[in-house]
């Protein structure tokens, strides 16, 4: 008996993806920026034993994670430890981290990468910061006086703000009225 018919086996796999957006791109030292970290599974299969992790760049502190998110000094990484993501679920976490002291107009990536177990498959996405370390001075010039009759006199305060973490050396303030 001869036959031309074939056996086909559809295996149905759990395809996990990860992307990753920060508040922002550009930062000076010491500033706080947060990373949102998205997953979905557009596979055809729950996702089993999935970790979410983030390895920090030695440019940025670890601040806070959500979602019982953990954090391993030593290797720099946050993980988060999600027994499941069922197929066609979409979740999202957030990273909060501080901008440490480096080069000026250097840039630090950071990656997020997702994994199951059984699927074989990592994906991950990189964003990066530019590093400004600029001080950004605020000057205001301000009176608390109303009106002033002719040979009155008016007091004016000037107030500087440094609205940066670094340090702003050598400032002159000059006020021509």
């Amino acid at each position: 008996f001869t036959s031309n018919n074939k056996i086909v086996f559809v295996v149905a796999q759990a395809n996990l993806e990860v992307s990753k957006s920060v508040s922002r791109t550009q930062v000076t030292t010491g500033e706080t920026v947060m990373y949102t970290l998205e997953y979905r599974n557009t596979g055809g299969t729950d996702a089993t034993n999935v970790v979410l992790s983030d390895v920090l760049d030695s440019g940025l502190e670890f601040v806070s994670a959500s979602d019982n998110g953990s954090y391993d000094g030593p290797s720099g990484t946050v993980s988060w430890s999600d027994n499941e993501v069922p197929s066609g679920q979409t979740g999202a976490v957030t990273l909060v981290t501080k901008v440490g002291v480096g080069p000026d107009n250097s840039t630090i990536p950071n990656t997020a990468t997702i994994f199951a177990a059984g699927t074989g498959l990592i994906s991950s996405e990189e964003v990066n910061l530019l590093v400004s370390n600029k001080a950004a001075l605020e000057v205001i010039l301000t009176s608390d006086t109303g009106p002033v009759e002719p040979g009155g006199v008016i007091q004016y305060t000037t107030t500087v703000t440094n609205t940066t973490a670094v340090i702003a050396e050598n400032v002159v303030v000059t006020t021509n009225i």
